[in-house]
Formats: structure tokens, sequence, C-alpha cells
């Protein structure tokens, strides 16, 4: 079982990395996501009233 540690690690630190990354980008989303669907439908209003 010793000799097993390596890959385990291994794969611990690839499903931190992915969790991390879903992190920053769900903490993005959250933080920009209606920011920017505000401005699109303010966009949208103008080009449709244009």
């Amino acid at each position: 079982m010793e000799h097993s540690w390596l890959p385990s690690v291994t794969l611990n630190y690839d499903n931190h990395v992915v969790y991390t990354l879903h992190l920053q980008v769900r903490y993005w989303f959250v933080e920009w996501g209606p920011t920017l669907s505000y401005r699109w439908t303010v966009r949208a209003k103008e080009s449709l009233l244009l």
C-alpha cells in the first residue's frame, strides 16, 4: 500500500485544482453575471427601440 500513495496524491491534486477553478468561475459568475445580464438587457432594449 505504501507504493500507491503517489497516484492518489496526484488525483487529489487534480480534483483540488478542478474544484478551485469551479469555485472561481462560480464566484465570477455571481459577481459579474447580474451586471452582464443587465447590460445585455439594456442593449437589447435599445436595439429594439432603434
